[in-house]
């Protein structure tokens, strides 16, 4: 595989024929080329809206070929890091309200109850 700035080529020698993927962000072109009849095909694959989506979801760890990727991974973790935090700190404040106490433990053990049986129910089918 080679990176030249925004293009990423991955690149595949067969018996008479070369495989070349050239990745850009949103587009994907295929080529095939083959010795025995001189002739190259193109095949383009524009994402489009949902395939970026798709892409964007998937994408694992903080560090790509892509400064946009990148500032979208570090977004995500500050935004989930920000999420835990007030969940957090609304729970050490809802621990010093005593009256409210028991009502909020009743609500908190039946919503952890509801997300565990949902992840279990979407794991197993």
């Amino acid at each position: 595989m080679v990176v030249a700035g925004q293009i990423t080529l991955q690149i595949r020698a067969a018996a008479g024929a070369i495989a070349i993927r050239i990745v850009r962000p949103g587009t994907v072109y295929d080529v095939q080329y083959s010795a025995g009849t001189g002739k190259a095909t193109v095949k383009e694959n524009i994402a489009g809206f949902m395939g970026l989506l798709n892409r964007v979801h998937h994408i694992g760890g903080l560090w790509h070929d892509y400064a946009l990727t990148n500032a979208w991974a570090i977004f995500v973790a500050l935004v989930s890091a920000g999420l835990v935090v007030i969940s957090a700190t609304g729970l050490y404040l809802w621990f010093k309200l005593r009256p409210e106490r028991r009502v909020g433990a009743v609500l908190l053990s039946a919503s952890l109850l509801v997300s565990l049986t949902l992840m279990v129910l979407l794991r197993a089918g």
